[in-house]
């Protein structure tokens, strides 16, 4: 029995099936083995060792082949879907630079119509900013925020909420304060925000 194929005819073998393939195999006939070993002058006795072995090597270069193409097309999915992400964060933040309040008024609780300058502490059990915001992003929503500073300067209430679903570029919104007879006297002050960016502010004063 002639000794087995050394890795260097092993590679001879290889590059002259490649060479008369043209392309990647999977699997080899007897009869293009045999005309291999031939060509090379290597013993027939080894056709059926060169088979095995052939098989297994194309079989490994297949599977790294396919395992890079596996790599690149979930590389190019993940860079895909980060540019999207990306892309839609981009566009969100540009439609929320574009909302402004439109108008803003002070009310009660009951809204006549009016824009109060001065709320009576006793008379009153709440006061009601009324924002009206243009070019508000229809299909969104927005994460608004008031704050509601006393005479000294401190941050009284706080009110933080997240709007309906928006269905027209001119949208109203409101945020409340509760009064009473522990509210400082003075001159009060309101401010929308959407996200960390001021939209607009009132002063009122509590008697």
């Amino acid at each position: 029995m002639t000794s087995g194929i050394t890795n260097a005819q092993l590679q001879q073998i290889i590059e002259e099936v490649e060479r008369m393939k043209k392309e990647e195999q999977s699997t080899l006939s007897r009869e293009e083995v045999k005309q291999v070993l031939e060509e090379l002058n290597l013993p027939a006795d080894l056709v059926d060792e060169a088979i095995v072995r052939v098989n297994q090597r194309l079989d490994q270069d297949s599977y790294e082949k396919n395992l890079r193409r596996i790599y690149w097309i979930a590389g190019t999915i993940v860079l895909a879907t980060i540019a999207a992400v990306f892309f839609g964060f981009q566009q969100r933040q540009a439609k929320m630079s574009q909302v402004t309040a439109a108008q803003d008024r002070l009310t009660l609780t009951q809204d006549d119509g009016s824009n109060l300058t001065v709320v009576n502490r006793q008379q009153s059990p709440e006061v009601v900013y009324r924002v009206t915001l243009a070019q508000a992003p229809v299909g969104d929503r927005l994460t608004l925020s008031c704050n509601w500073t006393d005479p000294t300067g401190v941050i009284v209430k706080q009110n933080r909420y997240e709007t309906k679903q928006i269905t027209t570029p001119v949208w109203n919104t409101y945020c409340r304060m509760p009064l009473g007879s522990g509210t400082t006297a003075g001159t009060w002050t309101v401010e929308m925000f959407l996200g960390d960016r001021p939209l607009e502010s009132a002063q009122f004063q509590v008697q």
